[in-house]
Order: C-alpha cells, then sequence, then structure tokens
C-alpha cells in the first residue's frame, strides 16, 4: 500500500493543534457568555437562558479541564 500526501485545496477546513486546556477556555469563555446574558435579561426567561447556559458551560468547562489533566499529567491534582 503506497500512501500520498493529500493537497489542500484553497479554502480547504485544514486541522490544527490546539493547546493543554483549549476545550476546557472554550467552555469558560461561553460561561461567561452566560453571565453577559443574565447582567442584560430583561424579563425572567432571557435571564433563566443565560443561568442555564452559564452552569451548563462550567459544568462542561470542569469535566473538560479535569479529564485533559489526568490525561497530560501523571500527578495532576485539580
Amino acid at each position: 500500500m503506497v500512501r500520498k500526501k493529500i493537497e489542500l485545496k484553497q479554502g480547504s477546513i485544514v486541522p490544527v493543534t490546539r493547546g493543554v486546556w483549549y476545550a476546557a477556555a472554550e467552555k469558560l469563555a461561553e460561561a461567561k457568555g452566560g453571565i453577559k446574558i443574565m447582567h442584560k435579561a430583561r424579563n425572567r426567561i432571557e435571564f433563566e437562558h443565560g443561568w442555564v447556559t452559564f452552569t451548563d458551560s462550567l459544568e462542561e468547562f470542569w469535566t473538560r479541564f479535569y479529564a485533559e489533566g489526568k490525561e497530560k499529567f501523571s500527578n495532576f491534582q485539580p
């Protein structure tokens, strides 16, 4: 079997290397967005939307942070 390098065409989606805790940082930024939604809320429904965004994102942040820390570092202490 002969393997060849695939040449990417202009405008192709290219995989990128992410740093440590990049996925966790994305979720933390999303949680901050939930706080902004709560600050701008004009009624209970908008506020609850912000609260749900905040809590769900914060939980996902911790899950990703913990999982990647355990994977990358043998003596990881969360």
